[in-house]
């Protein structure tokens, strides 16, 4: 579509086109499989995991850490999709012995009687070694762990294992962080001392909403960065907001959790059958249309999220012209939208374009095109209500008679009301406060004799100065089925 803020917008005439644009919800790509990363890029999720990047760019980023990795500090706004495939896991192996790979534990007593005690703010449980045959492995996992025995005992390590075995003083211990949904440490020991010599199965758990796809439809901020600090490596993408989620961060962190393979892919976009879609119907026949500029109405489109001021847009414009609208100048332009499947979207948007109008026309010379008559009446409702007949003049029992477009001799008619209390006429300000534009500052919507309460408008038309003024206040334009009648 070309840079907006640089002019390489993309512009046609109206009458050049089908006279509607069409916008779909989301269309397939006309790219499939993977995206092209730079040679030597790998993705795979750090310990540190995802989460909402700081406000940096325009528009929210998620930032997920990964394993050191190839840079490549570009971006891209191709729609792209995140697949993440959570970590595979192992029984843990010994470092002293890569064979002796265990997927069972036994525990004993530490000296103070207890099979498992506080570490710090961690959880240390002693290992039965004889059991593990000298079994030794300072790493960890990060997966959610289960500890079960054969006969359904069960206690929790959601956070992971720090450390598998380490040895202090001929002890060996199993070190954790205990979050708080896992499993008490008095009903850890109660339910080991239960039954101290069962072995307890390793039972390596993904959680349930972990892998699968993020979409990124406004593309990747920057592709692999590398900032301050060693080996420290980030992804940055514009994740797409979804239902129901506030922190779309989180979200993503718990579709990639560490451990986590990303692959990047063109995003495929929904089957065309299953998308909806927008039409604007704005005309592209403008024979006889008085004070055009030539070439307008003009179809003007543009890309808006680069720059030194992007937005979270694309800019869609029709470029009207009013260069009638002095003094006593009116345009108009009578456009449609329509919503439809998009097998069906371009039938029907077609079949509305010849129903476009637009003009420019100058009330203290010429008379109103396409206007009807509007009577206002009290009759028909109950006392203090008024409605409105459209399109038929000349009734018995109106109260004024106007018109639906402006003309030399009249004024915008409004209904105003301001809490309680009601207003029928030509001052859009009767209830505004005295000091409503005090301070360089417009709030005529500040009722003064209710300052909790805010003005609402209904303009009923355009009606000779004072015409109505037998209803100005005491009336409410009726709520209902008869509240304004077109003939």
């Amino acid at each position: 579509m070309g840079r907006y803020d640089l002019g390489e917008a993309f512009k046609q005439k109206a009458e050049d086109t089908l006279g509607y644009a069409i916008f779909a919800e989301d269309l397939p790509s006309k790219n499939s499989g993977p995206y092209p990363l730079k040679s030597g890029i790998q993705l795979k999720v750090h310990p540190i995991g995802c989460r909402t990047a700081p406000d940096l760019w325009a528009y929210p980023v998620v930032m997920c850490r990964i394993e050191p990795t190839t840079t490549d500090s570009s971006s891209t706004r191709v729609a792209v999709t995140y697949r993440g495939t959570p970590k595979q896991t192992n029984p843990p192996c010994s470092t002293n012995n890569p064979q002796n790979c265990i997927t069972q534990l036994k525990f004993i007593k530490y000296g103070s009687g207890t099979y498992c005690r506080p570490f710090g703010s961690d959880i240390s449980c002693r290992l039965d070694n004889d059991f593990l045959n000298n079994f030794v492995n300072g790493g960890g996992d990060a997966n959610n762990i289960k500890f079960r025995t054969d006969s359904g005992k069960v206690f929790t390590a959601s956070n992971g294992v720090n450390q598998w075995s380490i040895e202090f003083n001929g002890l060996y211990s199993l070190i954790y962080t205990r979050s708080k949904s896992d499993t008490s440490l008095d009903d850890i020991n109660s339910m080991i001392e239960s039954d101290n010599t069962a072995a307890w199965n390793i039972e390596f758990l993904t959680p349930p909403e972990a892998g699968g796809d993020v979409h990124a439809k406004n593309g990747v901020a920057i592709w692999v960065n590398k900032v301050a600090g060693p080996n420290t490596y980030w992804t940055h993408f514009y994740a797409d907001n979804v239902p129901g989620v506030s922190d779309i961060g989180a979200y993503v962190a718990k579709r990639f959790p560490p451990g986590s393979t990303l692959d990047v892919l063109y995003h495929t976009g929904k089957p065309v059958e299953d998308n909806t879609a927008l039409a604007h119907v704005y005309g592209n026949n403008f024979d006889g249309v008085r004070g055009l500029t030539n070439g307008w109405p003009l179809v003007w489109i543009g890309n808006a999220n680069e720059g030194k001021k992007p937005r979270d847009l694309n800019v869609y414009n029709i470029v009207t012209t009013a260069n009638e609208n002095r003094a006593g100048g009116i345009h108009y332009y009578r456009q449609y939208f329509a919503m439809d499947t998009f097998s069906d979207i371009s039938s029907t948007a077609a079949s509305w374009v010849d129903e476009v109008i637009t003009d420019n026309y100058n009330v203290i010379r010429e008379s109103a095109p396409l206007s009807r008559t509007v009577d206002i009446f009290t009759t028909g409702v109950d006392e203090s209500s008024i409605r409105a007949v459209v399109g038929k003049s000349g009734m018995t029992g109106s109260v004024c008679t106007g018109s639906t477009t402006p003309n030399a001799s009249s004024m915008a008619l409004f209904h105003i009301k301001c809490g309680d209390a009601t207003y029928i006429g030509a001052d859009p300000y009767h209830f505004a406060p005295s000091d409503w534009s005090g301070n360089g500052y417009y709030r005529p919507y500040i009722c003064a004799n209710d300052n909790a309460a805010r003005g609402v408008w209904n303009l009923l038309g355009f009606f000779p100065d004072n015409a109505c003024s037998d209803i100005q206040t005491g009336y409410t334009f009726f709520e209902g089925d008869n509240m304004c009648v077109t003939e």
